[in-house]
């Protein structure tokens, strides 16, 4: 918990960790106290009870404990930290974690609106990690294109274009492919490489609108 506390300091955190010190005394007055004969019937009868109303308890907030679990293994794993921006797929959520505790995680997604996810969740869903061991982020740029154009004409306009954006890293691994031939048309495909997601998404926006440029002064849309 001390562990914890260094890395994810609030409320819930600090509760439960003083919550875990008091257990851990009172289990040390029960171990004390059974050496003693005149406590053990007393004792055993204090054991009894509490058996079946931690079973009751257990089973009533079984999901909140499972979110426990889950929220002690996630932050003691180094898997995620606050600031980290991740992706649940099968969710549909994308965005930057905003808070962890042993409950829940709070992600600010990209419309500022907040995701309180379950800790559950996350250890049970494959989540992807885009700051895990760099923020570099590799996301694809597709260009639709007619097939009755000149295709090398096409292809040297988006790669000179890659080429002279200051922001695109790794320009020797962004080479431009042909995918989804059809009788009509064609999509030309590369992989473009960023220095985080952020600078993606603007990225590959503005290569977009200059290749769509540079494509109109050569006749070809």
């Amino acid at each position: 918990m001390e562990q914890v506390l260094r890395r994810h300091r609030n409320l819930t955190n600090i509760f439960l960790s003083n919550a875990l010190k008091v257990f851990t005394v009172i289990v040390g007055v029960f171990v004390f106290l059974y050496q003693y004969e005149s406590f053990k019937d007393l004792l055993k009868m204090l054991m009894t009870n509490s058996a079946i109303l931690v079973a009751v308890v257990g089973f009533t907030l079984q999901n909140s404990i499972k979110n426990v679990i889950a929220g002690t293994l996630l932050l003691s794993s180094e898997t995620f930290k606050v600031g980290d921006r991740i992706r649940i797929p099968s969710e549909d959520i994308s965005g930057v974690i905003e808070e962890l505790t042993l409950r829940h995680t709070r992600i600010k997604l990209a419309t500022s609106e907040r995701a309180v996810v379950p800790n559950y969740l996350l250890n049970d869903s494959v989540v992807i990690n885009n700051n895990l061991h760099n923020e570099e982020t590799c996301y694809p740029l597709v260009v639709p294109v007619s097939n009755t154009i000149n295709v090398d004409k096409a292809k040297s306009i988006i790669e000179e274009v890659i080429n002279n954006h200051p922001d695109v890293i790794k320009k020797d691994e962004s080479r431009t492919i042909a995918t989804s031939l059809t009788t009509t048309s064609l999509e030309l495909h590369t992989m473009i490489w960023t220095s985080n997601m952020e600078n993606s998404f603007r990225v590959i926006s503005e290569l977009r609108l200059e290749i769509i440029k540079e494509f109109q002064d050569e006749g070809i849309y």
